[in-house]
């Protein structure tokens, strides 16, 4: 009743924020009075409710294909006037509670969470303003990137410096999880948006015109060493994880850098849109000549650290580079460059046979050290 008797005299505007702050006030005047406080925080979350769902609905449409302009973002005046009231009573209700139950303090923070995600992602498409389809095909590479790597960052602090923080804020479990969380977000973002929707490789997208240095180099290192991370943080929070999942993050990881070399030998033939010009025969042959070189580089990485599943890729990539010079550049060849590209394949084969015999002479090899 005073709320509506309140809202027929104040401008529109500002009525999220005299909910939110009737919430305070009568949170620090009887903390008990949960149903007087809650109702004013509810009213303060209905008006947070319409900018929250337009951003919903944008986020997925965006996840079905259409690009996330930033028409679709809550507008800094809304993030003022409905977001920023909210997140104000639930942080000052979440810092002073003693009594509340887990579910509401978990609810708060839930609630809280989401807020910052699209206080931060609005404000972050605000400053990149893409407002058209021509505007995205030029920079939304570039705008997926970076927010890729923020949210990389902040798991990696959270990783890092959580723990110190464990008597302040929270404690190391919590750290680990609300990073394991951000980096997840950050990896399903990469998997879904720059590699399956929005794929340079399959959909006119700019990478940048410099060979390496490019928005491509960013995106795929970035997800790397993103699972890496994901991967030791995980070991952390279970020991007893199955060596499977080792494995498995070791063959995605294998996978990104297969797809980073294909992409960036395609980007210095067809320029900024890898999807500009077809592949030539000169480039399909460097296609192969890049497998092999790839799987190289596994086994010798495979080899140093004694991992068997760098090895197993290198042999999946070959082989895959082989059947492609057989079946497909052996076809289209002629004459000299036919003879030179089975002779680097052959050079390629033996070396690699010669490795593999080097490690199981290793392996088989006896062990003459006498314990100390």
């Amino acid at each position: 009743l005073s709320y509506g008797v309140i809202a027929q005299f104040a401008p529109t505007q500002a009525l999220a924020l005299i909910a939110a702050a009737g919430a305070i006030a009568l949170f620090a005047w009887k903390e008990t009075r949960m149903a007087a406080w809650g109702t004013a925080v509810t009213i303060a979350a209905f008006w947070a409710l319409i900018p929250l769902s337009m951003w919903g609905v944008a986020g997925a449409e965006a996840l079905a294909g259409m690009p996330f302009l930033a028409n679709d973002a809550v507008t800094p005046p809304d993030l003022g006037l409905t977001l920023a009231p909210l997140a104000a009573a639930l942080g000052f209700i979440g810092w002073r509670a003693k009594a509340l139950p887990m579910q509401t303090q978990w609810t708060i923070g839930c609630v809280l969470g989401l807020i910052s995600v699209v206080a931060l992602h609005s404000l972050y498409k605000q400053a990149w303003g893409i407002t058209s389809l021509l505007a995205f095909e030029h920079y939304g590479m570039g705008e997926r990137t970076i927010w890729q790597a923020l949210l990389m960052l902040a798991a990696y602090a959270l990783w890092q410096f959580g723990p110190k923080l464990a008597a302040r804020i929270m404690s190391a479990p919590a750290a680990r999880y609300a990073a394991l969380a951000a980096a997840g977000l950050a990896l399903a973002h990469f998997t879904w948006f720059t590699l399956f929707l929005h794929n340079p490789l399959l959909t006119p997208q700019h990478v940048g015109p410099t060979p390496i240095a490019n928005w491509l180099t960013l995106a795929y290192v970035t997800a790397i060493a993103g699972l890496w991370m994901v991967s030791q943080i995980a070991r952390q929070q279970w020991p007893s994880m199955p060596a499977i999942t080792h494995h498995i993050v070791q063959g995605v990881m294998m996978g990104l850098i297969t797809l980073l070399g294909f992409s960036l030998l395609r980007q210095i033939f067809a320029g900024s849109v890898l999807t500009f010009l077809r592949i030539s025969q000169n480039e399909s042959l460097l296609i192969s000549l890049l497998g092999i070189v790839i799987a190289i580089g596994f086994l010798a990485w495979g080899s140093m650290r004694d991992e068997r599943s760098w090895r197993i890729g290198s042999l999946v990539l070959m082989l895959g580079a082989v059947c492609k010079v057989f079946l497909i550049d052996a076809a289209v060849l002629d004459g000299l460059l036919r003879i030179a590209s089975f002779m680097a394949l052959g050079f390629s084969l033996i070396g690699i046979g010669w490795v593999y015999a080097r490690q199981l002479k290793r392996r088989e090899a006896p062990d003459t050290t006498e314990p100390a």
